[in-house]
């Protein structure tokens, strides 16, 4: 009886190593098929940031075979633009539109027929793109993966509606040297500078192709101004605000030869 005692105690000890030893390698499949560095929120699924939209944010991501590509990712409030421009490549501009969402701290960009374009994890002042494995990029070129939101966004935009409100249809205006042209319902023109305003009498506009070409001058005829308007995204040097049209501009006389700078309809 004692034997079989002892050897019921030992088949017993055995079947329980057994069981821990199927335990243990369980655990250790199971972790070795969980993605390595998973980006995971710090926000709960429902918990969303304050964007404070409008906003646009701007980086130069990595490129396989060009210098760099020169981003922008403009959101506003139930969609988004995305501007890519390859460097270096005659053909690199592309532009994408589509909605995105947050959940939590990830922003995700969608395309048509609900297609996730990417992946953001986000803060109230940049982004950083996320794999397609929703993680985050690491080595050398982590750092190129961050976006920048540009500052003055808002200030920028209640400038513009106080514009339109005051009856001016148009906006633009440059740096090096500062300045600005307004033109009103009345389709008068008005051109401005740190030290000097000229009013200008009616606007005439004809169009080429994708070019507006605005030309007007003074009632005295002593200041004439010509204006081409591409519907070409430019970004303002100093703000980094983005502005849907390039505008250039040659002021008669003036000891500048162009201006260039970037424009607004506000009437749109």
């Amino acid at each position: 009886m004692a034997g079989e005692f002892q050897w019921t105690m030992k088949k017993s000890s055995y079947s329980l190593s057994l069981c821990l030893i199927s335990c243990i390698v369980v655990v250790l499949l199971v972790s070795c098929n969980q993605p390595k560095n998973q980006h995971k929120s710090t926000l709960s699924e429902t918990e969303e940031l304050d964007l404070n939209l409008p906003a646009m944010y701007s980086g130069t991501l990595p490129c396989a075979d060009c210098p760099g590509i020169d981003y922008q990712l403009i959101l506003e409030e139930n969609r988004f633009t995305e501007i890519s421009h390859y460097q270096d490549r005659s053909a690199g501009n592309f532009e994408e539109k589509g909605t995105w969402k947050v959940n939590g701290d990830t922003l995700t960009l969608i395309g048509l027929e609900d297609l996730i374009l990417k992946r953001f994890l986000v803060d109230e002042s940049s982004l950083t793109l996320l794999d397609m494995n929703s993680q985050r990029v690491t080595g050398d070129l982590a750092d190129m993966y961050v976006l920048e939101r540009a500052g003055n966004q808002q200030s920028i935009r209640e400038h513009h509606q106080k514009l339109a409100e005051q009856g001016f249809t148009f906006f633009a205006a440059g740096n090096e040297p500062f300045w600005s042209l307004k033109i009103d319902s009345l389709n008068r023109a008005m051109f401005e500078t740190p030290d000097s305003s000229i009013n200008f009498g009616e606007v005439n506009r004809s169009t080429l192709k994708n070019v507006i070409f605005l030309e007007a001058s003074t009632d005295s005829t002593q200041h004439s101004i010509q204006i081409q308007v591409q519907e070409e995204y430019c970004q303002d040097s100093m703000s980094g605000y983005l502005f849907p049209q390039t505008v250039t501009a040659t002021l008669h006389p003036s000891e500048v030869d162009t201006l260039r700078g970037c424009g607004i309809y506000l009437d749109r």
